[in-house]
């Protein structure tokens, strides 16, 4: 398999799962979006951490305008807590393939189940409230069942031969069909602990096994997952009529593409560090990160933090509401 052709396989699988069609629970969740838009929270979100605009209209006003201001800092910081919570439940989930293609027997297969159970515990106990422990075990099941349904029998490198001409066929048929068998134990595997209730299933930690066993890379892969959230987010809000379907297209084409480029280059970016610098500005004092929250300095590399405890706080509150479009 030459790299061009590695490429594009993995660029075609990652067209597949862009899909909207696909059914991953996905249409069902607001990620917090409909409690705080009900709540009458989204203008306050652009109050408090804006003013900013969609630069798909910089010179656009009105209500419209307003609202997708503010609709695009509560996806610029949920996106951001969202990345803070999952990136590393998803890197080590993703990390567990390597493991099962490289095991020859059904104990080492089991062990690697064994670790992507406490994976997927660690993924329950950092879930800010019960809604999103719902919504993601939902979607992270109907990830599992969409790759036995439809899935199992494919991976990039079989898909490679529409690409390599060049190929030996047979041997990549061959290698295929051992490395598919592995995946697909092992994802049956996990579908059954699920059914059994013995884990969970979260959609950071599925999501992790999911993309790795089609052969997509890490980065490829969160940068995917991010890209389908923000993706729900805005489709929620076209459902919850908070703006119409061309102008969430533009944000979704510009903006957020943004968004993304700068939650992965920059995450620490977080509203606690813009308002310490805000702070900072308005008294003439540089604030330090001892004087601002804690007495420790902050990794925001390796560690599950959250960066918007006021989404999770409001997101809990989802099933009080009067009458809801989602479940989360």
């Amino acid at each position: 398999m030459d790299a061009d052709g590695g490429k594009d396989a993995e660029t075609y699988v990652s067209w597949v799962l862009s899909d909207s069609n696909l059914p991953t629970g996905g249409f069902v969740a607001s990620a917090g979006l409909e409690a705080v838009y009900t709540h009458g929270l989204l203008d306050e979100c652009l109050r408090k951490y804006g003013p900013t605009a969609p630069s798909s209209q910089p010179a656009h006003h009105g209500p419209q305008a307003h609202q997708a201001a503010a609709l695009l800092i509560f996806i610029q910081e949920s996106l951001r807590s969202y990345y803070h919570l999952v990136k590393t439940i998803v890197r080590d989930a993703h990390s567990l393939l390597r493991e099962v293609t490289a095991q020859s027997t059904q104990a080492s297969i089991e062990q690697t189940v064994a670790k992507f159970l406490q994976v997927d515990q660690r993924a329950h106990a950092q879930m800010p409230n019960h809604v999103n422990r719902r919504a993601s075990a939902a979607q992270g099941a109907a990830l599992l069942t969409l790759y036995t349904k439809a899935f199992s029998g494919s991976s990039v490198r079989q898909i490679q031969g529409a690409f390599d001409a060049g190929a030996d066929t047979a041997s990549i048929a061959k290698d295929s069909t051992v490395r598919t068998h592995k995946v697909s134990s092992f994802l049956a595997n996990i579908k059954r602990q699920v059914r059994a209730g013995r884990t969970y299933g979260h959609l950071a930690s599925v999501w992790g096994i999911f993309s790795a066993s089609l052969d997509l890379s890490l980065d490829r892969a969160v940068d995917l997952h991010l890209f389908l959230q923000a993706r729900a987010v805005l489709s929620s809000a076209v459902r919850l009529n908070i703006l119409g379907p061309y102008l969430a297209h533009q944000i979704l084409l510009f903006d957020v593409r943004e968004t993304l480029s700068c939650i992965r280059n920059k995450p620490e970016d977080s509203i606690s560090d813009r308002q310490r610098r805000k702070a900072s500005q308005e008294v003439g004092h540089t604030f330090g990160g001892s004087e601002w929250d804690w007495s420790w300095e902050d990794d925001d590399t390796e560690y599950v933090t959250s960066t918007w405890p006021l989404l999770e706080i409001v997101q809990g509150r989802h099933d009080q509401l009067h009458s809801r479009l989602f479940n989360s």
